[in-house]
């Protein structure tokens, strides 16, 4: 009989289980609705200005405890805004990123197929998240799509002090749920965050290919379209 070495399966959150992209373009849209500027860009060009603008402010001034959520957002849309040849009073870029994230939360979903891959990895594994945000953010959108109970482990950045690829981010998820890199699965969306961090410590690595990117995986990770191919997914971490 072959017994199954692994104990752990380990998520992203965003864009991996949570439909991050499902809610940034909902409320993308909404601000081209909105505002005349942003009209001037179509909505994949939008998405990959504001992709660039909250990866550089997230990481660097959010993540880092320069800027509060509400400050960091208002700079993402105040850069965006003197990109396309506006510039807005400190009224402005508020209102709009208030108006951003009213719609972004009304749009919150999990990934098509999350809920179910969760419930059968469940059944077997332990479950933890390792994700690049803050608590209060994270818990949120665990508690508003019903994964709660499906979830042993959720380590933040924020509480990690060190944000993914850093090993020790993973370290910490990996003691919390009593088990070596050689016992856990990775799933996750970003290539350098999640899974050359992950593959960096030995762990066994499923790419999910939000963003359709073009790149050699060079056996360091399986890559995965959706969540939806759940049967492909478990059929990989039972192995």
């Amino acid at each position: 009989m072959i017994i199954n070495r692994f104990k752990a399966v380990i998520f992203d959150l965003d864009d991996t289980l949570f439909d991050h992209r499902h809610s940034v373009r909902t409320a993308l849209s909404a601000m081209q609705k909105k505002y005349d500027c942003f009209r001037q860009i179509s909505l994949d060009e939008f998405e990959r200005l504001h992709i660039k603008l909250l990866n550089e402010i997230h990481v660097e001034r959010i993540l880092t405890g320069e800027l509060t959520l509400d400050e960091g957002r208002a700079m993402r849309f105040e850069q965006a805004f003197k990109i396309l040849k506006v510039n807005p009073t400190p009224e402005m870029k508020y209102e709009a990123a208030d108006y951003y994230r009213k719609n972004y939360l009304q749009s919150t979903r999990l990934k098509p197929g999350a809920y179910e891959l969760l419930e059968e990895v469940k059944k077997t594994y332990k479950t933890g998240i390792v994700t690049n945000n803050l608590v209060e953010e994270q818990n949120r959108k665990l508690a508003e799509c019903g994964i709660e109970n499906l979830i042993d482990i959720m380590v933040t950045s924020e509480e990690a002090g060190v944000t993914k690829p850093n090993p020790e981010i993973f370290n910490i998820v990996l003691d919390k749920l009593n088990c070596s890199s050689g016992e856990a699965v990775m799933i996750g969306d970003a290539w350098e965050a999640d899974i050359i961090g992950a593959h960096n410590l030995g762990m066994k690595c499923i790419w999910i290919n939000t963003y359709e990117e073009i790149r050699e995986t060079n056996g360091i990770a399986v890559e995965i379209a959706t969540m939806e191919d759940k049967e492909r997914i478990l059929s990989l971490i039972n192995e």
